[in-house]
């Protein structure tokens, strides 16, 4: 038997009709080329994957030029490329406010359901800023202590907030309110400390973004109107490399940050020959494992085993952590071990026929997006034992 290399490349099939942009290992905004997957990186250097979403735009335009008219000015002096952005480019602005709750505004129409207003702040004099929603979106905004990165407070009933490390003293802050419709302002400013800027706040800023959805994705640039990036779609379209049917294992190591309402996250999904045939691990969204991860097989229009992992995962949670999950099977002998858990076991099913394609990340390249990172995944073509599951996942 012999063992053939193959590239990453040569294996997955990317489409992506757009660009995109992601942190590299060297603590910079790097551009990822249309149908090029996107690998991700922490502040830290360490390594988050593949990273996998679904469509967004950026409904803020202008997003990194604050000094433009498409930004209402309260009080503030920009001084327009004043320091080096996330990206490695002199591109970021800095605001100093002149007399106390001082900012530049934008507005824009999301329409109905949860709007995410998300920027890139880094210290500057106090070292204090704020985003939010102005008082016709109920006054919903997050304040950030930015030489620490921790949230100093929020105003209002904001749904979720976010502050996440982006690198060289940047810090990629978000907040995230539902409303039912208009126009909403988005006001970024500096402030002190308690959402007052004084007469010499001052920060630095970059990157503006509103995009309809609960959770922020990856910065999506804007000039003079919107910009939408194209959803992540990863697939080995023939999937011959699978045993054509029978016992198989696989391991996966990803987390989620959000879905669609009403919508499961997908790991990924092999597409049997027969349609709606399919084997699958995903985070339910409702029913008894509404947000676990959950190993799915599905023949002759019948569930034959649906294993929930036990470990309940945050909705909506941009810093959400990683899972790591075995699921195995073979005819009448299903087993799934999530985080070195104990084994869940299911023995009544049959496997169906074998398989035409794999689905990385979505449900046939056309909804249920991961929204999250693949750090690993393996198939294995045999059904390991459990004291394997255990193991590998721990």
């Amino acid at each position: 038997m012999s063992i053939v290399e193959r590239n990453f490349a040569d294996i997955i099939t990317c489409t992506r009709a757009s660009s995109k942009y992601l942190l590299n290992s060297s603590g910079t905004l790097q551009t990822y080329a249309n149908n090029v997957p996107g690998f991700e990186w922490d502040a830290g250097g360490n390594s988050q994957g593949m990273s996998i979403e679904e469509a967004r735009t950026n409904l803020c335009d202008r997003s990194s030029e604050f000094d433009n008219a498409s930004w209402t000015n309260s009080n503030i002096t920009v001084a327009a490329n004043a320091t080096t952005a996330p990206d490695g480019t002199i591109t970021a602005d800095k605001l100093t406010s002149t007399t106390g709750f001082d900012f530049v505004e934008n507005g824009v129409s999301p329409g109905a359901g949860a709007v995410t207003a998300s920027v890139f702040f880094k210290a500057s004099g106090a070292g204090y800023a704020f985003i939010g929603f102005g008082q016709a979106g109920g006054g919903q905004y997050l304040e950030v202590n930015l030489n620490t990165g921790a949230v100093q407070g929020t105003s209002g009933t904001p749904d979720a907030t976010t502050v996440i490390d982006a690198g060289n003293g940047w810090y990629r802050c978000s907040v995230t309110k539902t409303y039912s419709s208009g126009v909403l302002s988005v006001l970024i400013g500096p402030s002190n400390g308690s959402f007052t800027g004084g007469g010499t706040g001052e920060v630095y800023l970059w990157g503006a973004q509103v995009e309809a959805g609960a959770f922020p994705t990856s910065y999506i640039p804007t000039t003079s109107g919107t910009v939408t990036r194209a959803a992540d779609v990863m697939s080995i379209p023939t999937f011959e490399w699978h045993k054509s049917s029978g016992s198989a294992t696989w391991f996966v190591e990803a987390r989620t940050f959000g879905a669609s309402p009403g919508t499961n996250n997908r790991i990924f999904k092999i597409l049997g020959e027969t349609s709606p045939d399919e084997i699958t691990i995903n985070k339910e969204s409702s029913g008894g494992a509404t947000n676990q991860f959950t190993g799915i097989v599905y023949d002759a229009s019948t569930y034959q085993c649906r294993l929930a992992s036990g470990v309940v995962i945050g909705v909506n949670d941009a810093a959400a952590a990683f899972q790591k999950i075995a699921f195995a099977y073979d005819t009448n002998d299903f087993a799934m071990s999530t985080n070195g858990g104990a084994v869940v076991t299911d023995t009544s099913g049959t496997l169906g026929d074998g398989p035409a394609s794999l689905w990385i990340g979505s449900s046939n390249g056309s909804s249920q997006y991961l929204n999250g990172h693949i750090k690993n995944i393996q198939y294995i073509p045999s059904r390991l034992p459990n004291a394997d599951l255990i193991s590998m996942t721990s």
